[in-house]
């Protein structure tokens, strides 16, 4: 699940640089980053990037000693700054609980403006179940070749999404060591090519084919469901990728960035050689 909100939050930086904001001098804008779940400490990251009119990079900063609020049912929680990680803030006593259909805001002030976000917590998906969860793929060593084309099987990841929700899946390679399916293959980042995150879903079905698993070992096969902010966001993540122009969608007022949230259901596939 980490490794999906680092991802989000490059692409989010990412997203920032060479708009049309660049042709004004010296901007100042503050970035949020939070995505809040059931049973997870409230974290929030802030950073600022500065525009320069004369170069292409923007510069990232972290923002520290500010007074960050969570806000929900009028009660206001102050959250505190991290000793170890600059530009972190979170909230870790027992009198904040992160509960489905409940809104969550962010407020702080940033040089005189107040930045603020909402979301709401989606509720756990429902009745989630996989189609098998053992695959049996042949081991390929150093080598060897193998004998024909291997058959096209596929997982059947399905739940229930009656009022058209949004939902990702997410695989999670479990194993310390990785135990590639075809040692002739060299693959260059073995933690991109074992853990793979899908697109925004709208559907309650999602299949994977059982030759994108390169390593044998435990995966957490994970269903997030997923607010309309957090998908915007994929989506326009990907257009501004495709053209350098596009603004990076935010849902946060007077800043840049994401403050959304999640909640899971995990299973676990098991991948064996034959």
């Amino acid at each position: 699940m980490k490794n999906i909100i680092i991802s989000l939050f490059a692409l989010i930086v990412a997203g920032c640089t060479k708009t049309t904001q660049d042709l004004n001098p010296y901007l100042d804008i503050p970035v949020v980053q939070a995505f809040l779940s059931p049973g997870v400490i409230p974290e929030v990251s802030l950073t600022r990037v500065y525009y320069f009119s004369d170069e292409d990079a923007d510069t990232l900063n972290y923002i520290n000693n500010a007074l960050v609020y969570l806000i929900n049912d009028s009660l206001s929680f102050q959250l505190q700054e991290s000793d170890d990680t600059n530009g972190i803030y979170f909230y870790d006593g027992q009198d904040l609980v992160i509960k489905p259909d409940d809104n969550y805001s962010i407020v702080f002030d940033y040089k005189n403006t107040e930045v603020s976000s909402t979301t709401e917590i989606p509720n756990k998906p429902e009745d989630y179940k996989l189609s098998d969860d053992v695959v049996s793929l042949p081991r390929i060593l150093e080598g060897e070749t193998y004998g024909g084309m291997p058959s096209v099987t596929e997982i059947e990841f399905t739940w229930t999404n009656n009022t058209n929700d949004y939902f990702l899946v997410n695989i999670q390679y479990l194993e310390d060591v990785y135990d590639p399916v075809n040692a002739n293959i060299v693959i260059e980042d073995p933690a991109t090519a074992a853990n793979f995150t899908s697109s925004p879903i709208q559907d309650a079905y999602y299949s994977i084919r059982t030759r994108q698993f390169q390593y044998f070992g435990s995966y957490n096969a994970i269903i997030m469901s997923i607010p309309t902010e957090y998908a915007e966001l994929y989506e326009s993540l990907n257009q501004s990728s495709l053209d350098g122009l596009a603004e990076t969608k935010t849902n946060v007022i007077n800043g840049k960035g994401i403050f959304t949230s999640f909640n899971t259901d995990t299973l676990q596939i098991e991948v064996k050689p034959q």
